[in-house]
């Protein structure tokens, strides 16, 4: 029981399928346990099995379960139908360094990036602010895939749907 409380304050911070997994190996040591009560002779030769046994279902079980992030660094082609002429193409620079996250957008016809701040990147979402003609404007946006994000734009007079398609790294 001693171990069964620790392992029941830890799961309250890890997803389900590691709470099975915690849970499965509590019984297997029950059982162990039990059955080195009953019979120390053999205990030695079960004890490496189980130890080779639980080496290789973690390896799988961690394998089923790592989260899964779509990277969302590089340079996205974004469509914005409902923005007015002039902002309703354009691409949106996501880069990584150092250990923070920085945003940039440019519009079709321009080559002056304008830098988004309080850029945030949490599993597949990117968040970030842009400052355009005097209007802060919040940009959010969800990885549907590696290639395509979707979101809005909220400025102070609406919201504004926009696509997003990553360009092809050039070789």
């Amino acid at each position: 029981m001693y171990i069964y409380k620790y392992i029941k304050k830890f799961t309250t911070l890890i997803n389900s399928k590691v709470k099975i997994f915690l849970l499965y190996f509590y019984v297997i040591f029950v059982a162990l346990n039990f059955y080195y009560k009953v019979n120390k002779q053999i205990i030695m030769r079960k004890t490496i099995t189980f130890i080779m046994f639980l080496l290789f279902s973690a390896s799988i079980i961690s394998g089923q379960t790592s989260n899964v992030k779509n990277n969302p660094v590089g340079k996205w082609k974004f469509e914005a139908p409902l923005a007015p002429e002039g902002y309703n193409l354009g691409t949106i620079d996501i880069a990584f360094a150092g250990d923070k996250y920085s945003t940039t957008i440019s519009f079709a016809g321009s080559d002056y990036k304008i830098p988004g701040e309080n850029t945030k990147v949490e599993k597949d979402s990117v968040a970030f602010v842009v400052y355009i003609e005097g209007d802060n404007i919040a940009i959010s946006l969800k990885a549907e895939n590696d290639t395509k994000m979707t979101g809005k734009a909220v400025y102070s007079q609406g919201e504004i749907p926009l696509t997003l398609t990553r360009e092809p790294e050039k070789k």
